[in-house]
């Protein structure tokens, strides 16, 4: 394998990553949301998965939502 096709060559996670993402994308036609244009994010290393989503602070896997700021994933329930 040439110096350029390593370089060029897919990583084994961004391959993983794909094959967990197939399927999940309809084809419509991505839009920037007029609520995320001025959205910060912060860069605190928090790495959301594609799958297994469950509550940070009660393991609930039902009723979740993400905070697109900080990458937190809570439920709705009140604590």
């Amino acid at each position: 394998m040439s110096g350029q096709g390593i370089i060029d060559a897919e990583s084994p996670f961004k391959i993983a990553e794909m094959a967990a993402l197939q399927g999940t994308w309809d084809g419509e036609k991505r839009e920037v949301s007029v609520h995320s244009v001025n959205l910060k994010q912060l860069d605190n290393g928090a790495k959301i998965p594609p799958s297994g989503w469950k509550c940070e602070k009660c393991d609930l896997t039902t009723n979740l939502w993400l905070n697109l700021t900080d990458g937190s994933i809570l439920c709705g329930r009140r604590f």
